[in-house]
């Protein structure tokens, strides 16, 4: 399929001064064919106000959850109840370059693989540009993954799994694992050696996204070694290494297509 519909899933908590700049980045996007899944994940502010001055284009579907359920909760949302063929995730203070569905999109079908990742730029107000990649907190063993330049397929998902609800903000590095096994993580995580990864990937070596820096961001919560740090190690040692040898549950994969 040369076009194969693409799935964007925006999460928003209280991003009334950035949703409006995102929607924008994503709707004015160059590929033709997507549609955009923006899950407001129980907004006290006015951003689910804004995000419905968007609703006329048909391309948005709005979720608004009535209870702020976090993070990981709310990015499955908003993957069960897309359609595309493949998922793009993005938070509601990031924004798209023009052609960044197109280019991932590309690099798919160009290398036939189900997983591709690429290059962000990290910037915060007015300051400099810097390529998100060098930082530390998104490397880990021998692949540097950042969640907003990725695309994968959507039998990835229903094969392996949704975001764990358990884990808060480090969902996506749980994520990577569990998906890259060992080329992600390095060989062992706890003495525990991890298997190959279980979906072909590319990286794709063009910027593809604006991450936008500030105190309610992720990274910097997790620069800080907020609590989600300790979290992830804990999950990680008590049972990831479980479930990346012996697969998901039913629940994992709750939202397969019949």
């Amino acid at each position: 399929m040369k076009n194969p519909l693409v799935s964007v899933v925006i999460t928003s908590h209280n991003y009334r001064r950035h949703i409006a700049s995102c929607l924008k980045s994503v709707l004015q996007q160059d590929y033709p064919n997507f549609e955009v899944v923006v899950i407001d994940d129980g907004s006290t502010d006015d951003s689910l106000e804004i995000i419905n001055g968007f609703k006329s284009d048909s391309k948005l579907h709005i979720l608004a959850l009535d209870k702020n359920v976090g993070f990981p909760a709310s990015k499955n949302e908003g993957i069960i109840a897309s359609k595309g063929e493949y998922i793009i995730t993005l938070d509601a203070d990031d924004v798209m370059m023009p052609t960044s569905i197109s280019k991932r999109v590309a690099a798919v079908l160009e290398h036939k693989v189900d997983f591709v990742h690429a290059l962000a730029h990290k910037f915060s107000g007015q300051a400099q540009l810097e390529d998100l990649s060098k930082l530390t907190s998104f490397r880990s063993g021998r692949v540097a993954v950042h969640a907003q330049t990725t695309i994968i397929a959507r039998w990835v998902h229903q094969k392996w799994g949704l975001y764990d609800e358990t884990t808060g903000s480090p969902s996506d590095k749980e994520m990577w694992y569990r998906l890259l096994g060992r080329e992600y993580g390095g060989d062992t995580v706890k003495r525990v050696k991890l298997p190959a990864s279980r979906v072909k990937h590319y990286k794709l070596q063009e910027y593809v996204v604006f991450y936008r820096r500030h105190v309610k961001s992720m990274t910097a919560a997790m620069q800080r070694g907020g609590s989600g740090r300790p979290n992830i190690r804990r999950y990680m040692y008590s049972q990831v290494v479980k479930r990346i040898h012996e697969g998901v549950t039913t629940e994992n994969t709750k939202f397969l297509v019949e």
